[in-house]
């Protein structure tokens, strides 16, 4: 929904996949520099296995793509860098990891970042830049050691991934 031409406006972004027929769920908006929409979300296909889509109205008319198939996807976070290059973070695999999904070489990279237990998931910011660094949030649950949840940061800044508790 937009109200880009001073009224509100609906459209349907159709993914037609799985057991609730496309319904998206955990669903996450960036806008880019030139007002393009970019939204990840995932799709159940079963209700043990979801997908990871990413929409976009880019070219002029909605496209989508699924980034992740048929793991267990958690909530996912998007975020579009200087150049339009799409980030999203998300946990899978049943919640125990802390994965990371780009564009920004033209094609989809995927990468675990971190294979603790995460808990929660994540707010992703990227550097507006050049060099785009990537910044994640998330909370990682302790098991079985204390059982306590910890905050952690995670950040490709220094060319590759570092993972920081903050609380």
């Amino acid at each position: 929904t937009t109200n880009a031409t001073g009224e509100w406006v609906k459209t349907t972004i159709a993914y037609s996949v799985g057991i609730f027929n496309g319904v998206p769920y955990g669903t996450s908006i960036a806008v880019d520099n030139a007002g393009k929409a970019h939204i990840s979300y995932r799709v159940y296909r079963t209700y043990t296995d979801s997908d990871l889509i990413y929409s976009t109205n880019v070219s002029g008319a909605w496209v989508n793509t699924n980034v992740v198939n048929a793991v267990i996807i958690g909530a996912s976070k998007i975020a579009v860098d200087g150049s339009g290059k799409v980030h999203i973070s998300y946990y899978a695999d049943g919640h125990s990891s802390l994965k990371y999904a780009t564009n920004a070489t033209g094609v989809w990279v995927k990468k675990t970042i971190d294979s603790e237990i995460v808990s929660s998931c994540c707010s992703i910011a990227v550097a507006a830049d050049e060099g785009g660094k990537v910044h994640i949030s998330y909370g990682s649950f302790d098991y079985p050691n204390s059982g306590g949840s910890t905050l952690k940061y995670a950040t490709n800044a220094s060319g590759s991934w570092v993972i920081t508790a903050v609380d």
